[in-house]
């Protein structure tokens, strides 16, 4: 072989082994790379009236998939508000850590020297369905707002706000815990629990008073909840019929309500508690 030829043979080489030490580190930046994507939306409320300067907007993407356990964080933000909403936020996730069986949330809240004013009362899984376009609803905290001279009066746009909440209103088994304050127990020879359900896209609550089954209708918006007038079954019950009679009364008188963790409260239009309910999960 010509001295020029071998010359060409390990230019050749040496041009193959580039290559491939490229490709393997290419590879290995590609494989140790996480799949981060963005969140991106508004937060807005309904309120006629400018925060203060120095409110924090604070927005979280939590998986919420376990009942009765602490939230996990996903990935969050923070930041400082300017000008009049809506306003935009968007941040970071790895989307390796979304998986299709778990459910999901985005929380928000504005926060002005360490006290919460306002936060989101609704959930809102933004992958299922995928959301296209994340608008996220802020609403007044009953105690920031308790502060102000005009909160003497019913204001009837102030929500009553849902903490942490672990279970949704809607398709829900909601049992009665608790009626004008008092526990309820259930009679002897009471055949079920008394309990309600919200059946969510049907837009129909059913369930059972302590002696007869009920049905109706209902709507919701926001914090505010509207039951229509209950039909119920005539059955007649030697106990469970003071309770039932109390509880279709509550119903009516509800207008708002609220979540804590897995816990139900329904309220008067004066923000007054009638009844709690827990949510009961069945294997």
């Amino acid at each position: 072989m010509s001295q020029q030829l071998h010359r060409l043979w390990l230019s050749f080489l040496v041009l193959l082994s580039l290559n491939a030490c490229q490709s393997t580190d290419e590879v290995a930046m590609t494989s140790t790379q996480p799949n981060v994507k963005i969140l991106a939306g508004n937060v807005y409320y309904h309120e006629r009236k400018l925060l203060p300067d120095g409110t924090i907007l604070q927005v979280a993407l939590e998986n919420i998939s376990e009942v009765g356990a602490v939230l996990t964080q996903i990935s969050s933000m923070t930041q400082t508000l300017e000008g009049t909403p809506p306003y935009a936020f968007n941040f970071s996730y790895d989307a390796d850590l979304i998986k299709a069986e778990r459910r999901y949330n985005l929380n928000a809240k504005l926060i002005l020297t360490g006290k919460l004013l306002m936060m989101s009362t609704e959930q809102l899984d933004p992958f299922n369905p995928i959301q296209e376009t994340i608008n996220i609803k802020l609403s007044a905290v009953a105690s920031a707002v308790s502060q102000e001279p005009s909160a003497r009066s019913v204001e009837p746009n102030l929500a009553i706000v849902s903490e942490h909440a672990l279970s949704t209103l809607t398709n829900t088994y909601w049992k009665l815990m608790t009626l004008n304050g008092e526990a309820v127990k259930m009679a002897e020879r009471q055949k079920r629990e008394a309990f309600f359900q919200l059946k969510d896209g049907q837009g129909i609550i059913k369930g059972f008073g302590s002696c007869n089954q009920f049905r109706g209708a209902f709507t919701v918006s926001g914090s505010h909840l509207s039951l229509a007038p209950i039909a119920a079954t005539s059955m007649a019950c030697v106990n469970g019929m003071t309770v039932e009679g109390q509880f279709f009364k509550v119903l009516e008188q509800t207008a708002h309500y609220s979540i804590r963790g897995h816990d139900l409260t329904l309220l008067d239009r004066t923000k007054q508690p009638l009844a709690h309910f827990h949510a009961q999960y069945f294997n």
